[in-house]
């Protein structure tokens, strides 16, 4: 199973959502371990295993390797 990383920025941008907001962040992080790649996972630039998920409410950026799941970025779309 792959550990979650967070970076620091990406941990306080989540900590600063509204509740409501901020759930469905963390129901989308720890569903990534198990599927790295869920469906509207696009490619993030030209950095090997680097996501990008935007969804109406946020946008969150990560890499994987075999063994975690590091978020970088996680920002509100307002």
């Amino acid at each position: 199973m792959r550990t979650v990383l967070w970076s620091s920025q990406a941990e306080e941008s989540v900590l600063k959502l509204p509740l409501g907001l901020r759930a469905a962040v963390l129901e989308t992080v720890y569903s990534l371990p198990e599927e790295p790649e869920p469906l509207g996972t696009r490619p993030y630039g030209m950095i090997p295993a680097a996501f990008e998920i935007v969804t109406d409410s946020f946008t969150l950026r990560y890499t994987y390797g075999d063994d975690h799941v590091s978020v970088w970025v996680v920002r509100a779309n307002t």
